[in-house]
């Protein structure tokens, strides 16, 4: 009797694991590939590109395979789409800011003009930023000659 229990639970037991090789058969990780490379299409197993590419498709030939590319940013111009979770979000032009929505941080946002921060007497002003604060009226930046790149503090016109 022991040695009927003993077969039944060795039968089961490769039972198993021939079940659980059977589920993973054929399955596998797409290959990545890189710049200029095939991916996607109809095909067994399609590749995908490495993380900065994306797989162009041609558009009148969807199931053929494609080919990687270089993600190229996209500069909204104002009132634009921009930010948002999302791979490679638009961004907005120079002089322009992304104005998110603080209720959907993820959501993308819109492309508006960027008001330069007002800053007060000894606050600093200018320099090679992005959105450099600006004096208040009656004050002037003052910047250091020698190293102009660095924001400068705002003071008094006499």
């Amino acid at each position: 009797m022991k040695s009927i229990i003993l077969s039944t639970v060795v039968l089961l037991g490769l039972g198993t694991l021939l079940l659980a090789d059977a589920a993973s058969y054929g399955k596998q990780d797409p290959p990545v590939v890189g710049e200029g490379q095939s991916c996607g299409g109809f095909t067994q197993h399609p590749s995908t590109c490495a993380p900065g590419l994306h797989c162009q498709l041609d558009p009148s030939v969807p199931d053929r395979p494609g080919v990687c590319v270089k993600d190229e940013p996209v500069v909204s111009g104002e009132g634009g789409r921009c930010g948002g979770f999302m791979p490679n979000p638009p961004r907005c032009g120079r002089g322009l800011t992304c104005k998110l929505d603080p209720h959907i941080p993820d959501a993308s946002g819109v492309c508006v003009a960027a008001k330069p921060p007002i800053a007060k007497e000894g606050e600093p002003c200018g320099g090679f930023t992005q959105n450099p604060s600006v004096c208040e009226a009656g004050l002037r930046c003052r910047h250091n000659p020698d190293v102009t790149d660095l924001p400068g503090e705002c003071v008094r016109v006499y």
